[in-house]
């Protein structure tokens, strides 16, 4: 970091600007809170008011709202404005650590250094989610800052250096548990170098692979624990043969798969789906234009010439998918945002691919210029479109906004959107004790539970089925709503109250 500000100082103000405009513009945008956001501000809430078991009950992983609210301690700010000053702060370590690892990998080149700075500032999957209150940018930041002090390492086997990428690989597992299969393939990285000239090389590398790998496969078993725990436990009060972990996983494939015993044949099919699952969401985070400078950059040679630094980036980048492809396998999900530390890892041999065409252009024939233009207009495009981040969740804040202003303040309501209950005022123990979903509400429906609420916020889709049932329900059950809210896409807010006299009105 330090030769990138001291050989390009204009630049990085220049980065450190743009971002600062880009997240004013997104929050411009889109000013509605994430679900998860609202986690983690409460949890952070909880960590203010000194209720630390309350905290860790409420998130197992309790370091980034722990930033949150530190931030807000140090600034005078309330949470949410906390959490976008972090993150926002967090967005210009990854993008400056993305510019160095680049810088490392190209010898310092100047003109390469500045395509990467553009191409990541712009990056449209990073733009997408500046918004958002979300712990991945910390870890994004710190995975691609241990990545550059591993480069460092490899040309320098100076101890900092290795201490360095030691502690930032270590402290980027308190943001997201992916981390900790870095440090697991840790070892496999210092048996590489056991060859340099490193004075006690062989006791200080041998011995820091098996510390790091006993301390990932503790934080790995803590972590699984954790997580899994209340899964197996709610499994098993549901009647449901699962007492492990290896039961939870098989029910999960067959449950998704439909099949009632899995075969190998159908785990076969499940691995080759997921796979083509993680492939396509990381093709689509990164973008295909992307992945193909990326890999004419590859076959060409204008990157990764060193074998050991080959060697790296292929195994960070085969970690990872293997990492996904596990998660979304045993989950069986996967959110989209989870395969940007893969996307990223791949984006770093695009501006070495958009250097040498911009280098080819004088000298290659009217046809090769068209192609090499319009491939520069499709980066330009794609980076641009990226910038649309506007939200469709506004008119569930402002029927939020709407209860907390005009109904009782001892009022009790239930939602199938937490982001609804959140600007209505609700409390901390409201914001983490309940479940806000539809599955949930279809059980508090079929229970007749809602009427222990004094007021339901029907979030709809009205193209959903499921979603038009509840609200013809509502609308039988206690009359027409006392309030709605419209937002675009045909979604709707619908306030009801319990109270009021049926109507049988459909509406």
């Amino acid at each position: 970091m330090v030769d990138l500000v001291k050989s390009n100082p204009r630049a990085v103000f220049a980065l450190i600007l743009i971002n600062i405009l880009l997240s004013l513009w997104a929050y411009y945008a889109d000013p509605v809170i994430n679900n998860d956001g609202i986690v983690y501000l409460s949890v952070a809430q909880l960590l203010l008011d000194g209720n630390w078991s309350g905290a860790i009950e409420g998130y197992s992983w309790p370091f980034y709202p722990g930033l949150i609210a530190l931030t807000s301690k140090l600034f005078w700010v309330d949470l949410e404005l906390a959490a976008y000053l972090l993150n926002g702060f967090l967005i210009i370590l990854l993008t400056l650590a993305f510019t160095s690892v680049v810088g490392e990998l190209s010898g310092h080149d100047r003109r390469i250094m500045l395509i990467a700075l553009i191409v990541v500032v712009l990056f449209p999957s990073i733009t997408k989610y500046r918004a958002l209150i979300i712990r991945d940018f910390g870890y994004l930041a710190l995975y691609l800052w241990s990545l550059y002090f591993l480069l460092l390492f490899c040309k320098q086997p100076k101890k900092q250096y290795l201490i360095g990428w030691i502690i930032l690989a270590a402290t980027s597992c308190l943001f997201r548990f992916e981390g900790i299969a870095f440090l697991i393939v840790a070892p496999y990285f210092l048996v590489l170098f056991i060859g340099q000239d490193l004075q006690h090389r062989r006791a200080i590398l041998l011995g820091s692979a098996v510390g790091l790998f006993a301390a990932a496969v503790g934080l790995l078993s803590w972590y699984v624990q954790s997580k899994y725990s209340a899964s197996i436990i709610e499994a098993g009060r549901a009647g449901l043969e699962v007492s492990s972990l290896k039961d939870l996983f098989y029910y999960n494939l067959s449950h998704r798969y439909g099949d009632e015993v899995l075969t190998p044949f159908g785990l076969f099919t499940a691995l080759a789906g997921t796979t083509g699952d993680v492939f396509y969401e990381t093709v689509r985070r990164l973008a295909v234009v992307y992945v193909l400078f990326a890999a004419y950059a590859l076959y060409v040679g204008l990157v990764l010439e060193k074998p050991i630094m080959k060697k790296i980036w292929i195994v960070y980048v085969v970690t990872n998918l293997v990492l996904l492809v596990g998660f979304s396998l045993f989950n069986s999900f996967l959110v989209s945002r989870y395969t940007l530390a893969t996307a990223l890892t791949v984006l770093l041999l695009a501006p070495f691919a958009i250097n040498r065409l911009l280098l080819r252009w004088p000298h290659v024939n009217w046809v090769k210029k068209a192609l090499i233009g319009f491939a520069l207009f499709i980066v330009t495009v794609v980076s641009l479109e990226g910038l649309d981040v506007s939200t469709n969740k506004r008119f569930v804040r402002e029927g939020g906004e709407w209860m907390a202003n005009n109904l009782p303040k001892d009022s009790s309501i239930y939602s199938n959107s937490r982001i609804a209950i959140f600007y209505s005022g609700a409390s901390v123990k409201e914001n983490l004790g309940e479940e806000y979903s539809n599955p949930r509400f279809a059980h508090y429906l079929q229970t007749k539970h809602l009427n222990n609420f004094d007021f339901i916020a029907l979030e709809v889709d009205l193209n959903s089925q499921l979603e038009n049932r509840f609200r013809q329900t509502l609308g039988f059950k206690y009359g027409l709503p006392v309030n709605v809210f419209e937002g675009e896409k045909n979604r709707v807010l619908f306030i009801h109250s319990t109270k009021m006299c049926p109507a049988a009105t459909v509406y």
